[in-house]
């Protein structure tokens, strides 16, 4: 998970927090010039849900219940 957030964050310049169990969500995925909103959406297909924190450039990414990793 965190190489691929690290990834999108280098590419779109956005911060991403992770909280919870997400972390230990394994996340593979080949993805080049993905937009943050596809990457979210990725990230949905997975058992993970996001919020933005205002009208900041980070977003909260967070398992969804039943998620496990």
């Amino acid at each position: 998970m965190a190489d691929f957030l690290d990834r999108i964050s280098a590419q779109s310049k956005v911060n991403f927090v992770v909280v919870g169990n997400a972390m230990d969500l394994p996340i593979s995925a080949e993805m080049t010039r993905t937009t943050v909103v596809d990457a979210l959406l990725f990230l949905k297909t997975k058992g993970l849900s996001y919020s933005r924190i205002g009208d900041s450039n980070t977003f909260v990414i967070r398992a969804l219940s039943g998620a496990r990793p």
